[in-house]
């Protein structure tokens, strides 16, 4: 998982970096946007994969806090208190 958001955030920051330097790039606003167009067509397959790739990182995300948030709601009671299996393992032992 880890390298999948590596290549995700690598592939986010090279998209950033060419839109900074297109905003910043010393042309008239119709040739910038010609220059976009082109940049678009020619990366269709690459914007598509990034899309498809952040929807399942924010699917993935999405699921493992909602699996965290039951977990922890499982520790408390229905007023909002903490249950007994909610303590340490040591806090329920009597050893005498």
């Amino acid at each position: 998982m880890r390298k999948d958001n590596f290549g995700l955030g690598l592939i986010i920051g090279v998209i950033a970096g060419v839109v900074a330097a297109l905003l910043l790039a010393p042309q008239s606003g119709k040739e910038t946007r010609q220059t976009i167009r082109r940049w678009k067509e020619e990366h269709e397959d690459l914007i598509d994969g990034t899309v498809e790739s952040s929807e399942r990182l924010i699917a993935k995300t999405k699921h493992s806090i909602e699996a965290l948030l039951h977990k922890l709601n499982s520790y408390l009671d229905p007023n909002g208190h903490k249950t007994p299996q909610s303590r340490p393992a040591e806090e329920h032992s009597h050893v005498a």
